[in-house]
């Protein structure tokens, strides 16, 4: 999707937030309203010319669902995600039966991003615009429930 237009990109991630799965949606539940770490979430939103499943803009963290919607695009699927990794945006992928199985691995996988990437951003003397607390957030959902 890197040739889009600016208003073409907007109404594909409506439309796909529209159309999202039932694991989108779990994923979402977790995520959405700062609920997690207080932590900012998008849904189907555009990050270097592509349109993610969720993205973190303090964390610059990029989510990926792989469903059946991946499959036989693997080798795509790895180049975009490649494009946007270059552009310092961390990447994180999930299968469907991951995140069914086990809803609390994805947001164990955002943690360890956001360990990894405010210590980073305290060695560079870069001050993070919202430094995490121990806490999931308030009005959040205990791990494991949805």
């Amino acid at each position: 999707m890197p040739d889009m237009s600016r208003r073409r990109k907007m109404l594909v991630s409506r439309d796909l937030r529209r159309r999202s799965t039932y694991t989108e949606n779990l994923a979402w539940n977790l995520l959405r309203d700062r609920r997690f770490l207080d932590l900012k979430f998008r849904r189907q939103y555009g990050v270097a010319g592509f349109v993610v499943d969720f993205y973190c803009p303090d964390l610059r963290l990029a989510i990926e669902i792989d469903g059946s919607s991946h499959d036989g695009r693997e080798g795509y699927d790895v180049w975009r995600q490649q494009l946007i990794q270059e552009e310092d945006v961390s990447f994180i992928r999930v299968t469907t039966e991951d995140l069914i199985a086990d809803p609390a691995c994805l947001l164990e996988r955002i943690r360890e991003v956001a360990t990894v990437r405010i210590s980073r951003s305290a060695n560079a003397q870069e001050p993070h615009p919202r430094p995490l607390s121990n806490s999931i957030g308030e009005g959040s959902l205990p791990v494991g429930t949805v």
